[in-house]
């Protein structure tokens, strides 16, 4: 039954939505217009051309008045037709209310369907995320002159290290790093318990704002976050194509706030920094923890 159903939805959402462009908007009625005017003067015409040829058959010519009031009646006689067949275009005006109905009734129930389906897989996605994971190592490789230069190395969500390196140079004496934290909805994906994710996405100072310091570059190409790329024997509850889907949605309200609300998933975004005195000869490693929370650790050994 769903399977016929789902087969007769594009004609049944084609039908409405040309029902409702016709007879609910000012275009619509405007096309409606033209149709009744050009068949109005499609059928003065052609009693008007049969009048014509009986005429010139009689040997006559048709007058003026004469075309008038064929013209006139042929108007009325339109008008008379129109009217017999009330009943009949108000039943078929109740089924194009009924088809229109139906069609927007399908609509909201795939629209809650789909809609769940998501969340479903975003909650399968942040579970997936929900993990302590090694960020960047760091090292300060010098400062002097009130500057310093750190040079981030990132890992990859298999946790092998990404040979890009990046270097940041900044005014000051003490390394920010900053971060975002998204605390998801707990009805929607948490099912009752705290659940966050961090990104950290710049590094900043003690005499450079926030607001001008450098982007870290910790996003692959899709802008989604490289240490959340995670390999397909870790996922579980989920198909890596649909993770690699629901991940660009984690990404995309991880960046942007208006999204992340707009989505409905999300509780809360906030930032958090976390730093350390930039001395030369300095290592130390960024870690996510599983809670959502950033932290720096010292590494001796990279």
């Amino acid at each position: 039954m769903s399977e016929r159903l789902a087969a007769w939805k594009p004609l049944l959402y084609a039908l409405a939505d040309g029902a409702s462009f016709l007879f609910t908007t000012a275009s619509g009625l405007l096309v409606l217009l033209a149709l009744v005017l050009v068949a109005a003067a499609t059928a003065v015409a052609g009693a008007l051309r049969e009048r014509r040829l009986l005429a010139e058959a009689a040997g006559r010519p048709c007058k003026p008045a004469e075309a008038f009031g064929v013209a006139l009646a042929r108007l009325g006689s339109l008008a008379l037709s129109f009217a017999t067949r009330l009943s009949l275009l108000a039943g078929l005006a109740l089924a194009l209310v009924a088809t229109i109905a139906a069609a927007d009734s399908l609509r909201r129930l795939d629209e809650y369907v789909a809609n769940r389906e998501r969340i479903a897989e975003l909650t399968a996605t942040v579970r997936n995320l929900e993990r302590r994971r090694r960020v960047a190592d760091v090292s300060v490789l010098a400062s002097s002159g009130g500057r310093f230069v750190a040079e981030f190395t990132y890992y990859a969500g298999d946790g092998t290290r990404i040979p890009q390196a990046q270097r940041v140079e900044l005014r000051g004496r003490e390394l920010y790093v900053d971060a975002v934290v998204c605390s998801f909805a707990y009805s929607e994906i948490a099912s009752g318990r705290e659940s966050n994710l961090a990104l950290p996405y710049r590094a900043f100072s003690d005499e450079v704002p926030a607001a001008e310091g450098e982007s870290l570059a910790l996003l692959d190409e899709l802008g989604v976050p490289r240490m959340y790329r995670l390999p397909d024997a870790e996922l579980y509850g989920i198909a890596p194509g649909k993770f690699a889907a629901r991940l660009q949605d984690v990404a995309a309200f991880l960046r942007d706030e208006a999204a992340a609300r707009a989505a409905g998933v999300v509780r809360s975004l906030q930032g958090v920094a976390v730093h350390r005195p930039a001395r030369p000869g300095e290592r130390f490693t960024i870690w996510v923890e599983a809670t959502g929370g950033i932290t720096i650790k010292d590494d001796r050994v990279f």
